[in-house]
């Protein structure tokens, strides 16, 4: 087996060290004015799990590299309660989601779980960073990818939104003009129906098959307002995670004016 059942586990991992740093860490964000839409100062956090009694190149493991905020805390904590939600969606028996290293650790004993031919080739990565800012609004991407076998893994991405001056998450309906929820949709679904007419060999079946829905993933920038789907939701895996936008010009009647602000 990958890993051995009665060993304590942290200890038998690679990269202990960086492990112990990254939990110790989570409890030290320096206390600053969250209300603060100043400047936002970047650090970096990242670690990598590796089986150690697996021998060869094809060993269960896990890396995660991801970036956090100075005298941000609350929006810190929801970066991580964000990606250990994510990795811990991998494992057999989600749960309540616990740190991100508890989720690494939960995949890792998983992997030495599945048969060898496959658990050996077990692996899963996690990030997080900054994507961009729309006044007062700014946009963390917190994405992961897991492999357990088959023909491929699953990338999953979320779009964080937080308000830098109520120092919380911001949802898509927040976010929205009141009354104006339909005609937002049917911007939504006008960005849907041109991605439709510039992806190749989409016929009347694909349309019937891969209908337009809804998602609460989205981020602002100069270019619009763009909303993000997974893989499967608006077509198969070979297409990736779709992307649609709303050119910001089409904007100022649906979306509250202090979210569009450079």
């Amino acid at each position: 087996m990958p890993l051995s059942s009665n060993a304590s586990f942290p200890v038998a991992l690679s990269r202990v060290t960086a492990l112990l740093a990254l939990l110790l860490a989570a409890g030290c964000d320096n206390r600053g004015d969250e209300t603060k839409p100043g400047k936002l100062q970047v650090r970096q956090e990242s670690f990598e799990l590796r089986a150690p009694d697996c021998k060869g190149e094809e060993c269960p493991s896990v890396s995660v590299d991801y970036q956090l905020f100075e005298n941000r805390p609350a929006l810190n904590n929801a970066i991580r309660e964000q990606l250990a939600q994510q990795l811990q969606g991998f494992a057999e028996e989600a749960g309540s989601p616990g740190s991100v290293a508890a989720a690494a650790e939960a995949f890792l004993q998983q992997a030495e779980r599945a048969p060898e031919d496959t658990g050996n080739r077990w692996h899963m990565q996690g990030n997080g960073k900054l994507l961009g800012r729309s006044g007062k609004l700014v946009t963390i991407e917190i994405g992961s990818y897991a492999y357990t076998g088959g023909a491929h893994g699953i990338p999953t991405t979320h779009w964080l939104n937080w308000d830098l001056e109520a120092g919380e998450p911001v949802a898509l309906e927040q976010i929205i003009r009141p009354g104006q929820e339909a005609a937002f949709w049917d911007l939504a679904r006008a960005a849907h129906e041109r991605w439709l007419e510039e992806e190749a060999n989409i016929d009347e079946e694909f349309r019937q098959g891969w209908p337009f829905a809804r998602t609460e993933n989205f981020h602002l920038d100069k270019k619009g307002l763009t909303l993000l789907y997974g893989v499967y939701e608006l077509g198969p895996y070979a297409m990736g995670q779709v992307q649609l936008t709303i050119p910001r010009d089409k904007l100022d009647k649906v979306v509250r004016e202090e979210y569009l602000a450079e």
